[in-house]
C-alpha cells in the first residue's frame, strides 16, 4: 500500500493540530462519532464519497492524550 497522502487540519473549537486524510469508499462506512482528542468536538465523518480520517499531530517534545 502507498502512502497516505494527507492535508493540515485544525480543530475549530481548541486549534488543536490534525493531518486529514480523505479515503474513497463505495458502500457506506460503519458511521462513529469523530471528536477531538484535546476538547471533544465533534468532527466531520465524510466530504462527499470520501472518508475521513484525523491523525493529531504530536509537537516535538509532547505526547498525545490518546490516539484516535
Amino acid at each position: 500500500m502507498g502512502k497516505l497522502a494527507t492535508v493540515p487540519f485544525n480543530c475549530p473549537s481548541c486549534n488543536s493540530s490534525y493531518r486529514l486524510a480523505y479515503a474513497r469508499v463505495e458502500s457506506e462506512p460503519d458511521e462513529r462519532d469523530v471528536k477531538c482528542v484535546v476538547c471533544g468536538s465533534p468532527f466531520p465523518q465524510r466530504q462527499g464519497h470520501s472518508v475521513l480520517k484525523y491523525f493529531p499531530v504530536v509537537e516535538s517534545g509532547k505526547r498525545s492524550r490518546k490516539s484516535l
